[in-house]
């Protein structure tokens, strides 16, 4: 694991996601290899190894890395490839000098300001920090996670390493977050990205038969290939050396500059190593969410509210295609308590509280208001979806989210089945471990 200068770093008495993630996973390890304790590591700058020793946490590892991440931002600095800005400290693209740049879309000939909000100017250097540290891990073989991904599977972490790893030297997840297809709403992300308004997320490079691999959950063996790939992607981050989408010019679409995205560089436009071999698993191993932050809700936030309920009912999540629902091997979205607490639609109080029980958390109290009564489960005429909490001597607080979902007729009744069995469950208050 790698955790620098994160949330950790305020006043905040919450556990850290990092934490939580570490604890879960070493239950998971111990419980399937009982005969070799699996060492565990966390790799991190002596400001946030230090708040995890005070808070009593920083035994769930057996091993840490120090990262001196502000010797490494200096030499930045003098080399003129960093400045000094929030998160800190931000790696300067090569553009910075100019003020304009111009763009072609539509035959148009426009010229925009630089955002350097975008991931154009400034970057969040803890991606390169990460790659760092993953090229820097003291193990023959690393399964990495991120703070934000939670184990289920207690076979999983044995499977990777065993299984995996035998017929592969770096192991990651597809991601999901794939290209859309071409529909009007994709023109116009494509049309705000080259005009330099936004960084494409899912840009169209993911089609040309290489695959996004997400960075979150991997495994791989300590070789010379794997530690090329991972330091010359540090390097294209660093030196900004891949700005935007290769696969579309002359249109400038920009692309995130972040460890995932350099990673799919070198593996597809970097020198190729016939020793490397990489090999990707479905998106099972790590059923990612969005944090919903939407009052109405939207399509995009029906995994993370399924993940949370599913938990805190103690089933495991599933993740569903139109080809059918298959078990969440771990998930991948950001469970702290003020994430959940200020997740909008509003998340059951009631709810919450046995979430984070279920990840072994402090029990955090609970205003007398959201005293949980029987929900009131009802399904719109147009096939919306909604789940009512009332709240003693309080307002309501609802669930809810729109019926169109990507998954089809499918994916809708097997909702409709989640939450009606979630209700009777809620009303029986039978929350039992499976």
């Amino acid at each position: 694991m790698v955790h620098v200068q994160g949330y950790i770093a305020n006043k905040s008495t919450e556990e850290p996601e990092s934490v939580t993630a570490g604890r879960l996973l070493r239950i998971q390890v111990d419980r399937m290899l009982q005969r070799q304790r699996v060492p565990m590591a966390i790799a991190g700058d002596n400001a946030t190894l230090t708040a995890l020793q005070s808070m009593g946490h920083l035994h769930l590892w057996d091993r840490t890395v120090e990262l001196h991440t502000n010797r490494a931002l200096q030499t930045f600095i003098e080399g003129g490839l960093a400045d000094q800005s929030a998160y800190g400290g931000g790696l300067r693209s090569r553009e910075d000098s100019l003020s304009r740049v111009e763009s072609r879309f539509g035959g148009k000939l426009r010229v925009q300001a630089h955002n350097s909000r975008n991931g154009s100017k400034v970057l969040k250097v803890f991606f390169l920090w990460k790659l760092l540290a993953l090229a820097s891990s003291p193990y023959s073989e690393t399964l990495f996670v991120d703070n934000d991904v939670l184990v289920l599977n207690p076979l999983l972490v044995r499977d990777l390493l065993l299984r995996s790893l035998h017929l592969s030297d770096f192991v990651a997840i597809t991601d999901p977050a794939r290209p859309e297809a071409y529909t009007w709403e994709y023109y116009k992300k494509l049309q705000r990205s080259e005009q330099g308004a936004n960084v494409m997320d899912s840009p169209p490079m993911y089609r040309r038969a290489v695959p996004p691999l997400c960075t979150a959950l991997m495994a791989f063996r300590r070789t010379p290939s794997v530690e090329q790939l991972l330091l010359r992607a540090a390097a294209r981050l660093a030196l900004y050396m891949n700005p935007y989408d290769p696969t579309q010019r002359p249109f400038a679409f920009r692309v995130r500059q972040s460890d995932q995205e350099m990673l799919w560089f070198q593996l597809s436009a970097g020198e190729p190593d016939p020793l490397l071999r990489v090999f990707a698993l479905p998106e099972e191993y790590l059923c990612p969410a969005y944090w919903p932050n939407h009052p109405l809700g939207n399509n995009n936030d029906l995994p993370y509210y399924h993940y949370i309920y599913a938990i805190a009912a103690g089933r495991t999540p599933t993740w569903s295609t139109r080809w059918g629902s298959y078990d969440c091997h771990a998930t991948h979205f950001h469970h702290a308590e003020h994430h959940l607490a200020n997740a909008r639609p509003a998340i059951d109080p009631a709810v919450a509280e046995r979430f984070h029980q279920r990840l072994g958390r402090r029990s955090t109290s609970l205003p007398s208001c959201h005293a949980p009564v029987s929900p009131l489960l009802t399904f719109a005429n147009i096939g919306a979806t909604q789940i009512r909490f009332p709240g003693r001597n309080c307002t309501h607080y609802v669930w809810s989210l729109a019926g169109a979902m990507p998954d089809g007729v499918l994916a809708k009744r097997s909702m409709k089945k989640e939450m009606r069995n979630f209700a009777t469950r809620y009303r029986a208050g039978d929350f039992g471990d499976r």
